[in-house]
């Protein structure tokens, strides 16, 4: 799996949210995504639905975008030469756009949510429990992840840099407290959505 960050440096990521095609990368990284939760994933945390996906994605929901909103607010604040990124945000215009862009999303978010909040820092972890100082590699491995997946968002600007650590921290603890990741992908596609319309 190459993460993100290491092909999202490019002069097309000016227009990334304009042209709303097909997301073959996002369906592909979906499917490998699904691999990875059918192979890993405990599947008996995911019985009542009410309980254990409903009420979680509103909560998480919520959290995310109370985070993103102070964001915001300091983005304003703070003078706009520390982001120099000017990315052209365009919604969808057409039905077949919105269901590409909403495709998209859902896509990434099951993918982002598998492979950063799931399956590689569980991996990691598992790693670090069979090393001397376990507590050390296991914070360190934590941060690791929280770095990577916080700069396949670099492309859009330091904020939305400090916004992922702040999405990931949140995501992240509440894996730890649901340990489902049906309600983290939830809340992470409708945070994007959402986040998207109010641009």
């Amino acid at each position: 799996i190459v993460p993100p960050i290491f092909f999202q440096f490019n002069n097309s990521l000016d227009f990334a949210f304009s042209k709303w095609d097909f997301p073959y990368s996002s369906v592909f990284s979906f499917i490998i995504a699904v691999l990875i939760f059918y192979f890993f994933e405990d599947k008996k945390s995911y019985k009542n639905i009410l309980v254990k996906i409903i009420l979680p994605s509103t909560f998480i929901f919520c959290i995310l975008f109370f985070f993103s909103l102070i964001v915001k607010v300091f983005s304003i604040i703070i003078p706009n030469s520390l982001d120099s990124k000017n990315i052209v945000v365009q919604l969808p215009a057409k039905f077949l756009e919105w269901f590409y862009c909403i495709l998209q999303f859902g896509c990434a978010a099951f993918y982002e949510e598998t492979v950063y909040r799931f399956y590689l820092p569980e991996s990691l972890n598992n790693w670090s429990d069979k090393r001397k100082h376990k507590k050390v590699f296991k914070i360190l491995s934590e941060i690791f992840v929280l770095l990577l997946f916080a700069s396949a968002h670099l492309y859009m600007g330091i904020f939305a840099f400090i916004n992922a650590c702040f999405a990931h921290v949140v995501l992240r603890l509440s894996f730890y407290k649901c340990k489902n990741i049906i309600p983290l992908t939830i809340a992470h596609f409708l945070y994007n959505i959402i986040s998207l319309i109010l641009l």
